[in-house]
């Protein structure tokens, strides 16, 4: 092989590699952008928090009307707040089948 060809074929090989580090690095910047938050990704983020933590207020708003009703419903059948729901339920239900 004469030494013009050699000569060709390490400036291409050279230029190649150089081409290929060029291309890696590209694709890692590329990866690092697509893994960085854009304004409208923190902005569709930050939508659901927002009705995540307004759900989870409905549900304690829910849960706290609820331990109420059942503390009332305890009150006026006449049982002490210690008393499981499930046994004044119970109960009920013996009472109303036995009417």
């Amino acid at each position: 092989m004469s030494n013009l060809t050699k000569n060709i074929l390490k400036n291409f090989e050279d230029g190649y590699a150089r081409f290929m580090n060029w291309v890696d690095e590209t694709l890692d910047e590329v990866n690092e952008i697509q893994d960085t938050p854009t304004d409208a990704n923190l902005a569709e983020a930050f939508r659901e928090l927002g009705a995540l933590r307004r759900e989870n207020a409905l549900l304690k708003k829910h849960v706290e009307s609820t331990k109420t009703w059942v503390e009332e419903a305890k009150e006026r059948a006449g049982y002490d707040q210690s008393v499981s729901f499930d046994q004044v339920f119970d109960d009920l239900l013996r009472n109303k089948k036995g009417r």
